[in-house]
């Protein structure tokens, strides 16, 4: 896999789990911030990001812990076309089950594997 498709199927897999996360929470959740995208190995990217402090136009704070503080998420791509992200499958069972987030799941994975088998190929 090059280094240009790891990085971009990371980042499209963050970004939906940045969605699961709005649409399972109601959207009351604090966003991630991205900072950064980078790869620490052939077959691993890692995202950086921290929270905001108070939530869009408003003075309400959302209830982190050192929201100024860098986390990160680790994305590892393997040879037979899964994505793990912080150890485990990439979206998981539990978003394919999930009713609110199963079509966005089963997209991704379709998506993903068509790409990947491209990627192979090349």
């Amino acid at each position: 896999m090059t280094k240009g498709f790891v990085k971009k199927w990371a980042k499209k897999a963050w970004v939906l789990d940045c969605d699961f996360a709005g649409t399972l929470s109601g959207g009351i959740d604090p966003p991630k911030n991205l900072l950064f995208c980078e790869m620490t190995s052939a077959d691993t990217v890692e995202i950086g990001y921290d929270f905001p402090e108070t939530g869009g136009l408003s003075d309400v704070r959302y209830h982190v812990i050192d929201p100024h503080k860098v986390r990160k998420d680790v994305f590892v791509f393997t040879k037979d076309g899964r994505i793990m992200m912080n150890g485990s499958p990439f979206p998981g069972i539990e978003r394919l089950a999930d009713p609110w987030t199963a079509d966005e799941s089963n997209g991704f994975i379709n998506d993903f594997r068509s790409a990947f088998a491209s990627e192979e190929k090349h």
